[in-house]
C-alpha cells in the first residue's frame, strides 16, 4: 500500500498504522497499572450486589439516579461546548439526553413503593 493510499479518506486510523494494535497482555498490564480504579468499580458494583439483595428498591433507584446522572451530564456537556460545534445535531442529542433523563426521573420517583406519589402506581395519569 502506498503513502498515498494510506492518508486517502476513508481508511481507519489503524489501518494507517497510527495506532498499536493492543493484545491481551497489554490490556492485563494497563488495569494492573490503573489497580485503584478498578478495585473502586469492583467494590461498587459489590455495594450494588449486596444492595439488590437487601433492598431491591433501593438498589433500583441508585442505578435510575446513575443513569439521570449520566444523562444530565452528556446534556451539559453538549450545552457547555454548542459554540464551538459547526453542526447543531450535537446539541440536539444533548436536548434529546435531557428529555430522556426526565423521564427516568420521573420513572424512578413512581416506581412502586416509592410513595413520591401516594394514590398512583407505576402508571401515572397524563
Amino acid at each position: 500500500m502506498t503513502e498515498a493510499s494510506k492518508n486517502r479518506l476513508g481508511y481507519l486510523p489503524e489501518e494507517r498504522g497510527l495506532y498499536r494494535k493492543l493484545t491481551i497482555m497489554d490490556s492485563i498490564i494497563y488495569l494492573a497499572s490503573h489497580k485503584d480504579y478498578v478495585e473502586l468499580v469492583v467494590m461498587v458494583l459489590l455495594v450494588l450486589y449486596f444492595t439488590s439483595l437487601n433492598s431491591y428498591l433501593l438498589f433500583h433507584s441508585l442505578a435510575e439516579i446513575f443513569t439521570v446522572v449520566v444523562a444530565c451530564g452528556i446534556f451539559v456537556l453538549t450545552w457547555h461546548s454548542r459554540r464551538f460545534l459547526e453542526n447543531n445535531y450535537l446539541v440536539f442529542i444533548g436536548l434529546a439526553y435531557l428529555f430522556i433523563g426526565s423521564l427516568d426521573l420521573a420513572h424512578t420517583l413512581a416506581y412502586t413503593g416509592m410513595q413520591i406519589f401516594p394514590g398512583y402506581g407505576t402508571n401515572l395519569p397524563a
